[in-house]
């Protein structure tokens, strides 16, 4: 099963940083902890591909707003741009549960820094209904 997910699941894994952080003139950005890699992985074995959105041949890219607090802790989770009900929570949803990250850092330590992510869901040719 984990093999069709992947072969079923495209995943864009690109975080955009916005302007709340640099107002804090960071000097490091908020990072997935972990080895390079570990975030897509993350997303790899938890994304799930609804599977009302598969069974009507639904895909697009979700794109998903959070703020990885001074903490590390991830808040405030919110789609600024669905594509499908389904797809949308399964976005939310998979931020959401995401571990707590490696926090921005400012000149006086820690900071919260909003984010963006867009997460692709694609179905691959060999599954979709004709």
């Amino acid at each position: 099963m984990k093999t069709q997910m992947k072969k079923v699941l495209a995943i864009i894994a690109t975080s955009l940083l916005l302007a709340s952080c640099a107002k804090e003139k960071q000097i490091a950005v908020a990072s997935f902890p972990g080895e390079k890699g570990a975030f897509a992985k993350y997303l790899g074995n938890n994304v799930k591909y609804p599977e009302s959105a598969r069974k009507n041949n639904i895909s697009g890219t979700v794109y998903v707003s959070y703020i990885v607090a001074a903490t590390g802790k991830i808040e405030n989770v919110h789609v600024i741009r669905g594509a499908a009900p389904a797809l949308d929570s399964e976005a939310v949803r998979v931020v959401s549960s995401m571990p707590n990250w490696i926090p921005a850092e400012g000149k006086k330590g820690p900071v919260s820094c909003q984010l963006n992510l867009p997460i692709r869901f694609e179905l691959a040719a060999d599954t979709v209904k004709k």
